[in-house]
């Protein structure tokens, strides 16, 4: 089941937004998939789980490069 984030925690992301952007959080969220795939794989040798992660990354650097989200 999938958890949604509070109140709190929903204010912590805008205002991380806000004091950076929406397209620099997106792609330090792609950083940190890429990080979490490569601890998976040295760590627990899942590739199935790391590419996951990978795949989570391409997607989410790819909408941070949309025009769209360079302009908020």
């Amino acid at each position: 089941m999938t958890r949604i984030l509070n109140g709190e925690e929903t204010d912590r992301l805008e205002a991380l937004i806000d004091n950076t952007s929406l397209q620099e959080v997106l792609i330090a969220l792609d950083v940190i998939c890429g990080d979490k795939a490569g601890h998976i794989r040295a760590n627990y040798q899942d590739n199935k789980t790391a590419a996951a992660w990978d795949r989570a990354g391409k997607v989410i650097i790819t909408a941070a490069k949309k025009d769209t989200i360079q302009a908020i």
